[in-house]
């Protein structure tokens, strides 16, 4: 199994905030909020990938190499080529390979465990 953090949107509900920055890389405390995510995933010791799109790819690397997090992009650059979630998805899992997959919303903050799941 492995995790899919998905955070491939282009936050445009949020400009002029996310204009130039993804919602996942948004601070929220002391830490991105993807940074909650990846703690709650971390607990399951399953391989981490993040699915986010050409545009915001630069904002990912460095963080996606320093917390050891396979990084997939998809090849768009803005809300109107955008994938969405189930293209996103798709395209993830060809360049993963089949297997089952722990989706995860990466704008999400949330408490519970996800080792139920």
């Amino acid at each position: 199994m492995k995790v899919l953090i998905m955070a491939g949107g282009y936050a445009t509900r949020l400009w002029p905030i996310t204009k130039g920055k993804p919602k996942p890389l948004l601070p929220v405390g002391n830490k991105y909020i993807i940074d909650y995510i990846l703690e709650k995933t971390k607990d399951l010791g399953l391989e981490v990938h993040v699915s986010t799109n050409k545009f915001f790819e630069r904002h990912f690397k460095s963080w996606a190499e320093k917390n050891n997090i396979g990084l997939i992009v998809e090849e768009t650059i803005s809300e109107e080529e955008k994938l969405g979630t189930i293209g996103a998805i798709k395209y993830a899992v060809s360049e993963l390979g089949v297997d089952d997959y722990l989706i995860v919303a990466g704008d999400n903050l949330f408490s519970f465990s996800l080792e139920d799941f």
